[in-house]
């Protein structure tokens, strides 16, 4: 066993002053693994004063530590977030779910984003890149998509991974897949499973 994050441990990527402390972890929905390590969602907080005893300072993100490597930061409501560069550009807003990872490190999780623009993405970010130092994690499926069999995709409720890496997005209307080249911008989906299909049979 070893331990990769615990309560009051400094943010990777974080500041030295003020230095952002972890002050809980997401128990509800716990932790996404694979072979190659974990991601995680967790609350942080830069308060000097009160730290973690100031619960309106405490800022969701996404985590992630692939061994042998270090625990890295992918995502914070406070930090910048694709798809826009247009200035004054757009930061994370709410997370949603919990995030997951494939065999290989990559790692996916929901999110919405606020400033240019404001609407919901699935957001991918490939092993080793996509940290605070580095690309940003890629909004690779959009609320308001439509799969390639033109069913419109919505309202994102869960993510999966399955054994072969490929994607797996349920929504409030049905259950879509994405390729394993989930990282490029123009990615698209396919219906697995839509509200009204009928109930497969043995």
């Amino acid at each position: 066993w070893k331990i990769i994050a615990q309560e009051d441990d400094k943010v990777p990527d974080s500041p030295a002053a003020p230095a952002m402390r972890f002050c809980a972890f997401d128990d509800s929905i716990g932790v996404s693994s694979s072979p190659d390590g974990v991601t995680f969602k967790a609350f942080s907080s830069d308060d000097i004063i009160l730290g973690c005893d100031n619960q309106k300072s405490w800022l969701p993100g996404i985590y992630r530590h692939t061994a042998p490597g270090p625990l890295e930061t992918l995502a914070r409501e406070d930090l910048s977030s694709d798809p826009s560069s247009t200035l004054p550009g757009t930061t994370y807003s709410n997370f949603k779910g919990a995030p997951v990872m494939n065999d290989w490190g990559d790692a996916c999780f929901t999110a919405s984003t606020k400033g240019v623009i404001e609407k919901s993405y699935v957001f991918c970010c490939q092993f080793p890149a996509c940290d605070v130092g580095g690309a940003l994690p890629t909004a690779v499926l959009g609320d308001g998509a439509i799969s390639d069999q033109l069913d419109p995709i919505k309202v994102f409720t869960d993510l999966d991974v399955s054994d072969h890496g490929y994607l797996v997005v349920q929504t409030s209307k049905g259950v879509f897949g994405v390729t394993d080249a989930i990282f490029g911008p123009a990615s698209t989906a396919f219906t697995i499973l839509e509200k009204g299909d009928n109930v497969p049979y043995l």
